[in-house]
C-alpha cells in the first residue's frame, strides 16, 4: 500500500506542476495579446510573432489542463447506471471504462509519436528563433497523453484493489486535505 501512496503523491506533485504551467501559459497568453494591442494601436507597429506564441501557449495549456482534469476526475461522466450497482460492480464498470481509455490513449500516443517525427523536420518561421513545429503541436498532445496514462495506472490499480476487496485507494485528489494542499500550492 505504501507503493500506491507514493505513486499517488507523485501524481499529486505532477498535477501541481501541470497547474503551475497552465497558470504561467494563460498569463503568457494575456501578456502577449496585451502587448500586441499596445504595439499595434499605440505604436502602429504590430508584433508578427505574438499570435503564434499565444496560440502555442493555448495548445500547451489545453493538453496540460486535459491531463490535470483527468487526474482530478473532473471530466464529464454519466453515472446513472453505475450509481445503482454495488461497490465492487461499480469498480468493475470503472475498470472497464479505464481499460477502454487506456487503449485509446496508447493508440493516440503511437500516432502522436509518428507525427512528432514528421513535424520535427519542419521549423517555425514566424518566431524569433527556429524551433521544430512538433514542439507546438504533437509534443503537447503526447505530453498530455503520457500524463493521462500515468494517472490511468493508478486508477486501474485503485479499481482492481476495490474489486478484490482490499483497502480502497484514495482518489489522486480528494475533497479533503490533499485538495486543500493542491489549492494552496499555486
Amino acid at each position: 500500500m505504501k507503493l500506491f501512496e507514493t505513486y499517488r503523491q507523485f501524481l499529486v506533485a505532477l498535477g501541481m506542476v501541470e497547474r503551475w504551467l497552465i497558470t504561467v501559459l494563460v498569463f503568457n497568453i494575456v501578456l502577449q495579446i496585451g502587448a500586441q494591442v499596445i504595439s499595434r494601436y499605440l505604436f502602429d507597429s504590430p508584433l508578427i510573432w505574438v499570435e503564434d506564441v499565444a496560440t502555442y501557449s493555448f495548445i500547451w495549456a489545453t493538453f496540460l489542463a486535459a491531463s490535470l482534469g483527468f487526474k482530478q476526475e473532473r471530466h464529464v461522466k454519466i453515472e446513472t447506471f453505475v450509481s445503482n450497482l454495488s461497490i465492487r460492480r461499480k469498480a468493475l464498470v470503472r475498470l472497464l471504462v479505464h481499460a477502454v481509455i487506456a487503449y485509446a490513449v496508447v493508440m493516440l500516443m503511437v500516432q502522436a509519436w509518428t507525427v512528432i517525427e514528421l513535424e520535427s523536420r519542419r521549423m517555425t518561421v514566424s518566431l524569433p528563433i527556429l524551433l521544430p513545429v512538433a514542439w507546438f503541436f504533437s509534443v503537447p498532445l503526447f505530453t498530455g497523453l503520457v500524463s493521462i496514462a500515468l494517472s490511468l495506472v493508478y486508477f486501474i490499480a485503485r479499481e482492481l484493489n476495490t474489486i478484490i476487496g482490499a483497502n480502497p485507494l484514495q482518489p489522486i485528489f480528494d475533497s479533503g486535505a490533499n485538495q486543500d494542499k493542491f489549492d494552496d500550492g499555486v
